[in-house]
Order: C-alpha cells, then sequence, then structure tokens
C-alpha cells in the first residue's frame, strides 16, 4: 500500500470515528430504509382508498394510515435535517415577501383550528443575505408549532419589524398553554416535545437555520399568554 493510500484510510477512519460523522451516517442509512417502507405502505393505502366506496366505513381506516405516514416522512425530515449539514444560499431576501407568503400558506390551517391569525409587517424592513426557501421553513415551522398548542378561539400573532440599522425582528407570540414548569430553551431540543402529536424536531431544525442565517432565536412568556419567540437576523447593508 503506498503513502497515498494509506493517508485516504487514515482520513476515512477519521471521519468514521467522528460522531457527528457517524450520527449523520446512521441518520441517512436509517431515513432510507423508512422512507421506501413508507412510500410502499403508502402506496397501497392510496390503492385501497381508490377502491373503496366514498361511504365505505373503512374509509376512515385509510384516512388514519395516510395521516400517519405524513407524519412519519415529517419526522424523517426532521432528523436528516437535524442531523447532517445543511447548505445555504446566500442570495438578498425581502423578509416582508417571506411573511407574506407564510400568511397565504397558514390561513386555512388557523382557519380550520379555530385559531386567529394576524400577521404585521412594519415599514422598510429590510432585506438579509440567505436562503428563501430555508428562511420559509424556519418560520413555518415556529408558526405551526404555534398554532398546534393554541385552543379554539385562541390567537397567533407575526410582527415582523426593524430594530435598527443592525438587525430585523420577528417575534411570534401565541394564546397557548405556554411552558408550565419546563425551561423555555429545552423547546429547541432534538425530540423534545410537549404534545403526543408533534416529533419534537420542528424547533430545533428551526433553530439551526436562523443560526445558519447568522441570527438567533429565544423563547419567553406572551402576553397573549402563551408563548413568544423572539428571532433577530442581521440586516443585509445597504451598500450589497
Amino acid at each position: 500500500m503506498n503513502h497515498t493510500t494509506d493517508q485516504r484510510l487514515d482520513g476515512t477512519r477519521r471521519e468514521m470515528k467522528s460522531p457527528d460523522r457517524l450520527l449523520q451516517n446512521v441518520s441517512e442509512a436509517l431515513a432510507h430504509l423508512v422512507r421506501n417502507a413508507v412510500a410502499s405502505v403508502t402506496t397501497n393505502a392510496e390503492l385501497l382508498q381508490d377502491s373503496l366506496d366514498e361511504t365505505d366505513i373503512r374509509q376512515v381506516n385509510v384516512d388514519a394510515i395516510l395521516k400517519e405516514t405524513r407524519r412519519i416522512g415529517d419526522l424523517i425530515r426532521g432528523v436528516v435535517d437535524c442531523a447532517a449539514p445543511m447548505e445555504i444560499k446566500n442570495d438578498r431576501v425581502d423578509l416582508a415577501s417571506v411573511v407574506g407568503e407564510l400568511d397565504q400558506d397558514f390561513k386555512k390551517a388557523a382557519h380550520d383550528a379555530g385559531v386567529v391569525l394576524r400577521f404585521s409587517i412594519g415599514e422598510g424592513v429590510g432585506s438579509l443575505r440567505g436562503d428563501r426557501k430555508r428562511l420559509l421553513e424556519a418560520l413555518s415551522r415556529i408558526v405551526e408549532n404555534s398554532i398546534a398548542v393554541t385552543p379554539v378561539e385562541g390567537q397567533v400573532c407575526l410582527v415582523v419589524s426593524r430594530m435598527d440599522e443592525e438587525e430585523i425582528r420577528v417575534r411570534i407570540e401565541d394564546s397557548g398553554p405556554g411552558f408550565g414548569s419546563r425551561p423555555p430553551e429545552r423547546l429547541f431540543d432534538p425530540l423534545f416535545s410537549g404534545s403526543s402529536q408533534k416529533s419534537g424536531l420542528g424547533l430545533s431544525v428551526a433553530k439551526k437555520i436562523i443560526e445558519l442565517h447568522r441570527g438567533r432565536i429565544s423563547a419567553g412568556c406572551s402576553n397573549l399568554g402563551g408563548a413568544c419567540f423572539d428571532v433577530r437576523f442581521p440586516l443585509m447593508d445597504t451598500d450589497e
């Protein structure tokens, strides 16, 4: 074996011994296996659904299967996003337009949940450097979490404002149950969830995306009685 080959093998061994790399490899392998299994279950459930009459009582069971397969799919995507390196674009992003799209995306979900959704965008908010799709994902995960924990006739409010010449602030509040005895910072721990219907990965992934944009997120108590998420992003230099 020559010197170059030895170096490559040593590098591979070091990479495999890295806890982060090992976690990434294991999570990606498991994700691949579970995705294939879920795809098979979903396909067969959809075929069964198409073959049943709309009044067939078994439609309820098929709907339950499809709902759970979607939930498992979301969980797998969350695990991979938590464990694997995430690529972020460096585009100019108008945060006001991202929040406008967010408003449209969640109107139906909020209405179906009986929750009042209020969005407010200040004037001259400005832009930041980053990945529009990932920013939309991060804020979506927070809003989705807030709607999920807010009772019927409750409120979820999102306010975007420019703090100064250096920061943009996104504040998301809800009138849900709040944190109880749980430390607010624990909400960002992977797999930590106060709901049996949530994977506990959404806020962890959101925090990762925000920090990759050189931003920061904190959680506290809302004046509405529930939780408040305070997100700050660095404002893009006007000379750029």
